[in-house]
């Protein structure tokens, strides 16, 4: 997992610092810090920082190469975004494409 460069990424893409990030989850920057450099933030730390980012948790936790496929490289994701639902559960799934 590479929670941090990937929040860092992010917060780039949708021109955001990581202030506007903290203040937008209701903590402050020192703190998300912290949380960002932990083996294991809480669930609910990653959904609320991936909803004032507008991607998903697994966006959040992914490697470096599925960070790419995830966010279609340096375009905003809504650009490449497709939504699949699971046969197995009915859950919707994001597909994100980048074109090569």
């Amino acid at each position: 997992m590479d929670i941090k460069n990937n929040v860092k990424r992010l917060c780039k893409l949708h021109g955001v610092t990581q202030r506007q990030l903290a203040e937008k989850i209701g903590v402050t920057d020192n703190s998300l810090s912290m949380t960002l450099g932990k083996n294991n933030p809480q669930l609910s730390t990653l959904s609320n920082i991936a909803d004032a980012l507008g991607v998903s948790v697994s966006q959040l936790l992914a490697s470096p190469e599925e960070f790419e496929l995830l966010t279609g490289g340096n375009r905003p994701a809504e650009e490449n975004a497709k939504v699949l639902r699971c046969p197995h559960c009915g859950e919707e799934i994001e597909l994100y494409i980048k074109a090569l």
